[in-house]
């Protein structure tokens, strides 16, 4: 037979009784629980709560971002082609700014960039995408509202067919 000291058989006894009284408060109703105790809540996933919600979202700023960096590098490579010298090229807001360093070269630079300014939005309504200012030896090119429009429903159609073929794939 199996022999324990007084001390073990009271620290076993004392562990059940633990553990049966914690036991317990998982069949006591949540508003009768003391503070102590913890709290019975299990988050259920998204097959156990009955579906999923998708919400889409452009980031408007990066796409401008992105479209005027693709603008700047247009503009180097006409600058370039066209042999023209520039003090820089800025990008802030929704504008790209071109310094000259002659005002005589800004008509060349024009006929340089006409494709790329003639270029229209990808939307529904195919407005401009930029709209240019000359002011002395700076051309200034600026997004149109309506071209930025489109870009972000352009953009939002892209990424709910990439959406809609992942899941169609699946099931």
């Amino acid at each position: 037979m199996l022999m324990f000291s007084r001390l073990k058989a009271a620290a076993i006894l004392g562990v059940c009784l633990i553990g049966l009284a914690l036991s317990a408060l998982a069949f006591t109703p949540a508003d009768r629980l003391p503070a102590w105790a913890p709290h019975p809540h299990i988050n259920l996933g998204l097959d156990l709560q009955g579906g999923s919600y998708l919400l889409l979202e452009v980031d408007t700023k990066a796409l401008i971002k992105e479209r005027l960096d693709a603008a700047r590098t247009q503009a180097v490579q006409a600058l370039r082609a066209a042999n023209i010298r520039h003090s820089g090229l800025f990008v802030r807001d929704r504008t790209l700014a071109i310094q000259l360093h002659s005002e005589a070269d800004q008509p060349v630079l024009e006929r340089a960039l006409a494709d790329f300014l003639a270029a229209k939005s990808e939307g529904p309504t195919a407005a401009p995408l930029y709209s240019t200012t000359a002011d002395g030896s700076r051309l200034v090119l600026t997004m149109t509202d309506q071209g930025l429009a489109d870009l972000t429903s352009r953009a939002v159609q892209q990424s709910v067919a990439i959406v809609r073929r992942r899941i169609d794939e699946t099931g």
